[in-house]
């Protein structure tokens, strides 16, 4: 018998949006660091949550902007 298991998936609006436009791939050609990339994402999804850190207490949670 075949067990399956559940997969959580984490989903980053930058990687898993819609198809690249031209206005991502002027904006990927920009980036040279990982920092350009955060910075892009911070313009773009400013106060939704990019990292949550569920190992303290409380949870702790970042935005793209934070």
């Amino acid at each position: 018998e075949e067990v399956k298991t559940r997969r959580i998936r984490k989903y980053c609006p930058v990687l898993e949006s819609k198809p690249f436009t031209t206005d991502d791939i002027i904006a990927s050609n920009e980036w040279k660091a990982v920092p350009d990339i955060w910075k892009t994402a911070a313009d773009r999804y400013g106060d939704k949550v990019a990292l949550v850190d569920p190992y303290h207490d409380p949870p702790s949670t970042l935005t793209y902007k934070q």
